[in-house]
């Protein structure tokens, strides 16, 4: 791609966009056709482009009958989630809390595996196991994963799903042309337009829209819950 930068009276400076640049304003048209801007200003807060997939799997998870303590998400040179599954429903954690718990973690360029807390000195938590899933593994799938797993004791069995919880995304399917292993290899932060697509796609999750709706009624302002956007 050539856009020219300015004339003078000697000629004209040309910019030439190298082939990442040009994967970056494709991966921006993704974005901006699912109605959001990439690592930008959406509305008041800060966008995640992960955090319409990670509401989407924590919907399915709760639809599974799967308790979660806390789940977060994070940007950086990668974009990274994760979903601390409880005990038990009374199993809330606090300041003084040194429970280590089960937790789901995702990268997106390893994909997800289960780890304990973090302790002490420890930047991913012990135990780590990779988790049989696709990098974008429909939500539902990755719940079952987690279902099948025996080695997360003492979470309990994800057997059922809780009573009344009706999963939001229940019916939802990806889009043609959805790739649930993108090939991510690469230096950190290089566009995977594959990786971005399938993304995006959440953002047309009910769970994700059902989310927006109830910050949105919650305040105009701040986050509804942990994990939350700014809108």
């Amino acid at each position: 791609m050539v856009g020219r930068l300015f004339e003078t009276g000697a000629g004209t400076l040309e910019l030439v966009r190298d082939e990442q640049g040009q994967l970056e304003d494709q991966a921006d048209a993704v974005w901006a056709g699912a109605g959001c801007r990439r690592f930008g200003v959406n509305g008041p807060g800060i966008f995640d482009t992960h955090l319409p997939y990670l509401m989407a799997v924590v919907a399915a998870l709760e639809a599974a009958g799967a308790c979660i303590a806390d789940f977060d998400l994070y940007t950086d040179e990668d974009r990274r989630m994760y979903v601390t599954l409880a005990a038990g429903p009374d199993d809330v954690p606090d300041d003084e809390d040194d429970t280590r718990r089960w937790v789901l973690a995702w990268i997106d360029d390893r994909g997800w595996f289960t780890s304990l807390e973090a302790g002490p000195g420890e930047s991913l938590g012990s135990c780590v196991s990779e988790l049989p899933c696709s990098l974008m593994e429909l939500p539902e799938d990755v719940a079952a994963a987690i279902a099948a797993d025996r080695t997360l004791v003492p979470v309990p069995r994800i057997d059922r799903p809780l009573p009344g919880m009706e999963e939001p995304g229940r019916g939802w399917r990806p889009p043609a042309g959805y790739v649930t292993d993108p090939e991510v290899a690469g230096e950190p932060g290089q566009v995977c337009l594959d990786l971005e697509r399938a993304l995006a796609a959440y953002c047309r999750h009910p769970a994700w829209l059902t989310d927006r709706e109830q910050q949105l009624a919650a305040s105009p302002t701040r986050p509804a819950r942990a994990g939350a956007l700014e809108l």
